[in-house]
């Protein structure tokens, strides 16, 4: 599974199989038209040939713009030419799989949330540091967003990466129990 949540500026993927966490990455986007598109047909292409990913799926933002809605169609073109299927999913939804609540004035809350209950080995990626905060932002969004598809699409590899802690929240079970109904 690979996720993407695309900005002009700074873009997050994470890369999740059966076997564990790939990759939880920020990438950088020109901010002028022509460069950026041709950056991200780079970044996407090398991400599918490096991942070799059964899915992918890209992120809506809550405050969707018409520049991220751009950015996610071209993504979406990109990886249909490849070959490989190709969703978007709200990042919320995928917070809601997870058991997250954000917390007004918490800005690394689903970062905390995510290393504290499902990829203990991230910790050392929390910042207090508010601006590394924001350039790390869409990395920790496709974090959840891929995890949340591999529910959805694999729920028992899930399952068996998930340590006891995600296992306890409530919303996580129920999702799995829900997507192996389904399998």
């Amino acid at each position: 599974m690979l996720a993407l949540v695309l900005h002009p500026g700074y873009s997050g993927y994470a890369a999740l199989d059966g076997w564990g966490l790939k990759a939880c990455r920020t990438s950088h986007l020109l901010h002028d038209g022509p460069n950026r598109a041709a950056m991200l047909v780079q970044l996407v292409t090398d991400l599918v040939r490096r991942y070799r990913p059964a899915r992918v799926v890209v992120g809506v933002p809550p405050r969707d713009t018409e520049d991220t809605r751009a950015l996610r169609l071209q993504a979406a073109r990109v990886v249909a030419s490849l070959q490989i299927a190709v969703f978007a999913q709200p990042i919320h939804h995928a917070t809601e799989v997870l058991g997250f609540r954000p917390v007004r004035g918490s800005p690394n809350g689903l970062a905390r949330h995510l290393t504290a209950h499902y990829f203990p080995q991230l910790v050392r990626r929390l910042t207090r540091d508010v601006s590394r905060f924001w350039y790390r932002r869409s990395a920790w969004h496709a974090l959840a967003l891929a995890l949340a598809g591999l529910v959805e699409y694999r729920p028992f590899a899930a399952a068996a990466l998930v340590p006891a802690t995600g296992h306890a929240l409530v919303a996580f079970t129920h999702a799995l129990q829900a997507a192996a109904l389904r399998v």
